[in-house]
């Protein structure tokens, strides 16, 4: 199962799966009233957010570069449903996630 993980305030990373406890593995899904959801990170509180790379920030629900939509298929879009959460290198401990454009990839999907 692939997971991403993250440091407060830094860049989002494809990490190894460990134990549930661990919780900057552990992630809240929370709907804005405009039915978009937002990725928060149990740990530290923020949530996911999207530039040149993912971080977690502090959560503003307003902010568009925060909200995303999660399709059946795995995969976490922007709102455009144009550009989808995925990582520099497929599959590579440390990688860096991004934004980039939809193709169907494998490395698109992602689990919760």
């Amino acid at each position: 199962m692939r997971r991403f993980r993250s440091h407060g305030g830094s860049a989002a990373h494809l990490w190894t799966c460990t134990h549930p406890v661990v919780g900057k593995q552990l992630f809240i899904l929370v709907s804005d009233q405009f039915g978009h959801d937002h990725i928060k990170v149990r740990r530290s509180g923020y949530c996911l957010e999207y530039g040149l790379t993912a971080t977690q920030e502090p959560c503003d629900f307003s902010s568009p570069r925060q909200s995303w939509d999660l399709r059946d298929t795995g995969e976490i879009t922007t709102l455009s449903g144009t550009s989808c959460l995925a990582p520099f290198q497929d599959d590579t401990k440390g990688s860096s996630v991004g934004v980039f454009v939809c193709t169907g990839s494998i490395a698109e999907r992602w689990f919760f």
